[in-house]
């Protein structure tokens, strides 16, 4: 198809509840990206992920992440914070923010880009908003296909517009 506009394909690797640390001990990423010769890549790792049972151990994130990052150090890359948590589970909303903090200033140090859903929609209290559109579930914590759909398209409009303010 032609086009005088950008075009894009997307792959997907992961799945619920990787863990940063195996995605890290992923010995294939350098056959992935030597097969798919990626011009961008976005990583999201989820508060799941980053969680040690009930505990996050910041130290150890940044640096099991950054191991991540210096399998893929040749490509243009977008960390994904995390998407908004209800406050009702306040531990996990209060972890929720400190790796969305420790997220961006990874991407910074590593030169990154970086993409908060949380900033994106708002703030901490971003859940409200997300509740009062049904886009997240009854637990206050996973989104609804449509809160998903919704998230999907606030970070493709983002990249969009980034895109565009680079041609000339």
């Amino acid at each position: 198809v032609e086009s005088d506009g950008p075009q894009f394909v997307v792959h997907e690797w992961g799945h619920n509840g990787l863990r940063v640390e195996q995605a890290a001990n992923e010995n294939s990423w350098r056959a992935l990206v030597d097969v798919l010769q990626p011009d961008l890549v976005f990583i999201g790792i989820g508060i799941n992920d980053a969680m040690q049972g009930a505990k996050f151990n910041a130290a150890e994130f940044q640096k099991t992440y950054i191991s991540l990052l210096e399998q893929m150090d040749d490509l243009a890359i977008v960390i994904l914070g995390n998407t908004p948590i209800g406050q009702q589970h306040e531990r996990a909303h209060h972890h929720s923010m400190t790796i969305d903090a420790t997220l961006k200033d990874i991407a910074e140090r590593e030169g990154c880009g970086f993409f908060s859903f949380t900033e994106t929609l708002g703030g901490g209290d971003a859940w409200k908003a997300c509740k009062s559109h049904g886009w997240l579930k009854s637990d206050g914590i996973h989104f609804t296909e449509s809160g998903y759909l919704a998230l999907s398209s606030m970070l493709f409009k983002a990249w969009q517009s980034a895109f565009h303010a680079q041609q000339p």
